[in-house]
């Protein structure tokens, strides 16, 4: 199927987003879409397939072939959200599901198997990593026989491996007569595969994609790691951890120690246990937790992959405070301030969530993908600002798979599953 978008205009409360935009994708193409965050990417996607406005209240003007609510029935959309691709409570009934051919569950497990995930058919989705849940809305798409799969930041919280799979995925999907439109910050690992590639800025598409990523070296260089360390403020011990309900030994033998204005890395491959190595960190500093020991001096601030979940105001500004209303402004979050938290992009959200963590004077700070969802240019400003709260004595323990977190890094701490 083709898909055509004509002189798009996407307004939101008299701000304009998407301003006589124009895509075309044709049978057994990929497109790739880049751009900063909060430029209007995602809000591309669901204007394609009516999302806004139909749910997501916005003025819309332009043409869309085929027809939004006809398109919907041909498209699969993976979002960027991961916990936002399921609705089922258990792994096989997602699969299942939303794939027209009659799978047996001996097919499930083979589906799965090939993703490393070989065992899984029976867990339920609410206990799935991000990089988990991610796998899962993949393996879908790949059986959903749509005409057109729509992917948004398809492989951001997978590990290499894991990403290269999709890349693949896409690959057969495009050689099926499937129509793609991929948006993602990470051009490199696209370029070889997509038949076009769009910046997206101002509001409309530019294929001037070297000039975009020009200052990238640049920036990236001016990354580094904080200079000094103090005492250890944070201990933890997990000799065996089983979730509960679950018959899986999750992590096991894991121990390290994090020192004032430290920042250390949890590194592992998707799904191996680092959510839930930071989970159990923000648990067990307030009550035991069987097979895990930590103690923290001072006061230890969780920021989850899912900056949702972390928000306790409505508004950036009042989720910051007076004191942190320049660090949203470094953030590039600027008027914003006073904009309804769920009408931010998801990396807005993000960055919001880490400037509030900062800005709040824990000793320890844990964060959980920190970076997804982010262009080069937010990262970095993400990045330098975590190195200076590292320098000015805060610690961190960051989950990541971006290899930008592990240039700033003063230790890692490997993760095997």
């Amino acid at each position: 199927m083709k898909v055509k978008v004509k002189d798009l205009n996407v307004v939101f409360n008299d701000i304009s987003i998407l301003s006589n935009l124009n895509l075309t994708v044709g049978e057994g193409e990929a497109v790739l879409i880049t751009g900063p965050s909060g430029s209007g990417k995602t809000t591309l996607l669901r204007t394609i397939l009516g999302i806004v406005p139909n749910v997501i209240s916005g003025l819309v003007k332009g043409f869309i072939e085929p027809e939004p609510h006809t398109l919907r029935r041909k498209a699969y959309y993976v979002p960027q959200e991961p916990w936002f691709s399921v609705i089922t409570p258990y792994v096989w009934s997602e699969i299942m599901s939303f794939t027209p051919s009659q799978l047996r569950l001996e097919d499930v497990e083979d589906v799965l198997s090939a993703w490393g995930m070989s065992g899984y058919a029976f867990r339920t989705t609410y206990t799935l990593s991000a990089g988990e849940l991610q796998r899962l809305a993949l393996m879908v798409a790949r059986l959903s026989h749509k005409e057109v799969v729509l992917l948004d930041e398809p492989a951001s919280h997978l590990d290499s491996r894991n990403a290269e799979k999709v890349v693949r995925i896409v690959n057969v999907l495009r050689n099926s007569g499937i129509a793609v439109i991929i948006v993602d910050h990470d051009v490199k690992a696209w370029m070889g595969l997509v038949d076009r590639a769009y910046v997206l800025r101002n509001g409309t598409l530019d294929e001037d994609i070297m000039s975009y990523y020009k200052e990238f070296d640049r920036l990236v260089g001016e990354l580094s790691k904080p200079r000094t360390q103090g005492d250890i403020v944070l201990e933890v011990r997990v000799t065996k951890y089983r979730p509960p309900g679950s018959r899986k030994i999750v992590l096991e033998g894991v121990e390290f120690a994090v020192r004032k204005g430290e920042i250390v890395l949890v590194k592992g491959p998707s799904g191996s246990g680092k959510t839930t190595l930071l989970r159990l960190l923000a648990t067990s500093v307030k009550e035991p937790v069987l097979g895990t020991k930590t103690s923290v001096t001072g006061r230890l601030i969780y920021v989850p992959d899912n900056p949702l979940l972390y928000f306790t105001e409505p508004i950036a500004a009042k989720e910051v405070g007076k004191g942190g209303i320049e660090k949203l402004r470094e953030f590039g979050i600027a008027g914003r301030e006073s904009t309804p938290i769920t009408r931010l992009s998801t990396g807005e959200r993000r960055r919001v969530a880490v400037a509030s963590a900062i800005v709040r004077g824990a000793s320890v700070v844990v964060m959980d993908e920190p970076t997804v969802g982010l262009d080069v240019i937010n990262k970095v400003r993400v990045l330098k600002a975590i190195v200076k709260a590292a320098e000015d004595g805060t610690a961190f323990v960051i989950a990541s798979h971006d290899p930008l977190v592990e240039r700033v890094a003063n230790k890692v701490v490997n993760i095997h599953g």
